[in-house]
């Protein structure tokens, strides 16, 4: 063999470590880059999820504020009504017009429960059965439902 050949030999064996050292760069450079977006959109996946579970809570929460509104709503439109305030004023505070008594029977009066704190409800609910027998309409009252039963 002769000295050219050797130089050849040693110069495409440097050449082929060297392009095997550039491959093996190149290949880690892009797994480092492609763990780098795996991670980055993981991330993004959990934030995302994250924010639908936040949403949800959210549409529940407007729900029940919803519905609260329309019972303030809906007590304040009594409030308004006159004959609503006398009824009230007659169950739950006994005033009475002049010269009229007032008996009060124990099984008769209206129970105080936990969810009715100023002690109106069975009140309201006398009221709604008596403004429905007025009209000749069916009450949409708790009680009328627990009747049925």
């Amino acid at each position: 063999m002769s000295a050219s050949r050797k130089s050849i030999r040693s110069k495409t064996k440097k050449h082929v470590r060297l392009t095997r050292t550039a491959y093996s760069c190149i290949t880690i450079v892009l797994l480092s880059i492609s763990g780098y977006f795996a991670i980055e959109s993981w991330s993004g996946w959990n934030t995302h999820q994250a924010l639908n579970v936040e949403v949800e809570n959210n549409r529940v929460l407007r729900n029940q504020l919803e519905e609260e509104k329309a019972q303030l709503e809906k007590k304040q439109r009594d409030l308004t009504n006159p004959d609503y305030l006398e009824f009230i004023a007659r169950g739950k505070y006994q005033v009475s017009r002049y010269g009229e008594q007032i008996f009060m029977f124990p099984n008769m009066a209206p129970e105080n429960s936990a969810s009715d704190a100023d002690g109106t409800q069975g009140i309201e609910d006398t009221y709604r059965q008596h403004i429905a027998q007025e009209d000749g309409t069916l009450a949409d009252t708790p009680s009328d439902q627990t009747a049925g039963r």
